[in-house]
């Protein structure tokens, strides 16, 4: 939880208390790489030419941040998390297990990425989504929907709204579940 870390990073601050970064020997940190104070890197992890990783952020085991890639302060990624080329994270984004975004993809400050997401374009600041992300043109959040029928229900017809809305020929054809 990026708050929970925040806050409890202040109180040490507050202390005169130091941080360092720490990497486990497994994990890969391109040379090129500029990683903040107060990182924490678990194993298996990638951190590709030239990304710049802010203070504070907590990275899982295997996750994989590709080239050119910014994620802010703070941010929290648990394991198997994919952050693509030229990508933009803000500060205090919260990454769930399996979650990925595709290159050139931006998500704002305070974001919460639910666990197996896909982003394809942009989450704005303060989201909570989870499932397929398509920045302006869709995007299905089912964060609390417990109810599995009416999930997937949800999904269908914000996409075949969507394609509706935004294709020519989605009139013609028919989307199945």
């Amino acid at each position: 939880n990026p708050y929970a870390r925040k806050k409890l990073i202040n109180v040490i601050n507050g202390k005169d208390g130091e941080f360092i970064s720490v990497i486990h020997k497994s994990s890969y940190i391109c040379e090129t790489a500029k990683i903040g104070m107060g990182v924490v890197i678990a194993a298996f992890s990638t951190i590709s030419d030239n990304d710049k990783l802010g203070d504070y952020i907590f990275i899982n085991s295997m996750v994989a941040i590709g080239h050119d890639a910014m994620v802010g302060d703070y941010s929290c990624m648990m394991s198997h998390v994919n952050i693509t080329g030229k990508c933009i994270v803000g500060k205090n984004t919260y990454w769930g297990s399996g979650s990925r975004i595709l290159p050139n993809g931006k998500v704002e400050d305070n974001a919460f990425i639910g666990a197996g997401s896909v982003v394809l374009k942009k989450v704005k600041t303060n989201k909570k989504v989870l499932g397929l992300i398509l920045g302006g043109l869709m995007s299905i959040s089912l964060v609390g929907c417990s109810n599995t029928d009416k999930a997937e229900e949800l999904i269908l017809e914000n996409v075949e709204n969507t394609l509706q809305a935004n294709f020519h020929y989605a009139e013609k054809h028919t989307i199945l579940p």
